[in-house]
């Protein structure tokens, strides 16, 4: 039996985008995968429901997930949990998980087009700038592995930051051949 972390805290009580995946990729692994168990964490605030079954624990954090907390703070949260694998669901990752962790990638977009973040309040517009360059490089090079959502992330990944290709994982195979 593996103890497996997932990180949560984009489900927001109405799920979009990251948020529906997270909520999605719980309530299917809790119904295929009674062997492991799963810590989930996720934001204080969320009152939706999700499965309770005897292998997962929801873990409640007061950390919003794209902050310098999850880099650090939740290092310690995630290293106390004890667990054998940690599965970011967007790519900012605790710097010190104390343990080998997946990270999926659904686009690249704060990085292919930070113009987007010059409309927003200057916190965010820092982000752009700094944040997420050095929190995208730092996940995906220490990853253990990597789940790229679509053929353009992952070819995306590989030109941006150098990945080897072995270590991105495109779910549906290689579609070049189409």
């Amino acid at each position: 039996m593996a103890r497996i972390g997932i990180d949560a805290r984009y489900l927001e009580n109405e799920n979009t985008g990251v948020g529906r995946y997270s909520y999605n990729l719980i309530t299917n692994l809790l119904e295929v995968d009674p062997k492991n168990h799963y810590a989930v964490v996720l934001r204080d605030g969320y009152t939706g429901s999700l499965p309770v079954v005897e292998n997962v624990t929801y873990v409640r954090v007061p950390h919003a997930p794209i902050s310098l907390s999850s880099l650090v703070t939740m290092s310690g949260k995630v290293r106390g949990l004890g667990l054998d694998l940690w599965h970011a669901h967007f790519p900012v990752a605790p710097l010190f998980p104390g343990t080998p962790f997946l990270v999926t990638v659904h686009d690249l977009q704060p990085l292919r087009i930070p113009a987007l973040g010059a409309r927003r309040p200057l916190p965010l517009r820092v982000g752009y700038r700094v944040f997420y360059p050095l929190a995208y490089r730092y996940a995906l090079t220490w990853a253990k592995a990597i789940v790229a959502v679509s053929l353009a992330t992952k070819k995306e990944i590989q030109s941006l930051f150098g990945i080897p290709p072995e270590k991105i994982h495109f779910p549906f195979g290689d579609l070049t051949g189409i």
